[in-house]
């Protein structure tokens, strides 16, 4: 790895990674919150899964849940009086390490010749 120690100015030179321009759900999910009804037009059905799931998604990152309907070419939502609770996380199992794990595969695949005779 080729790398070298650079100063504080030439750091400093470097631009800093550029905010994120403003999403285009930034207004929809201030009106739901808000407590208002939207409609979002909907060009066909596939479409509209994803901006479903989209919706719903963001609003959840907003710590609210939206009820949502679909009809003439339009979703419509608004938002749950439902209130949004986190799911409890799942216990996960620790992973396996690699050199455990081709061990394990290595002594399963193996031939016992020792019955053999």
């Amino acid at each position: 790895m080729n790398y070298e120690i650079i100063s504080d100015d030439q750091w400093q030179a470097i631009p800093a990674k550029a905010p994120k321009p403003p999403s285009e759900w930034e207004p929809v999910l201030d009106q739901l919150e808000a407590g208002k009804a939207i409609r979002v037009a909907v060009d066909d059905e596939a479409k509209a899964r994803g901006m479903r799931l989209a919706l719903g998604r963001r609003a959840i990152g907003r710590g609210f849940k939206v009820e949502m309907r679909y009809s003439d070419g339009a979703i419509a939502a608004r938002r749950s009086d439902m209130p949004y609770s986190p799911p409890e996380p799942k216990p996960r199992a620790p992973r396996k390490k690699k050199a455990a794990q081709a061990y394990e595969v290595t002594q399963a695949n193996a031939v016992d010749t020792s019955q053999v005779g």
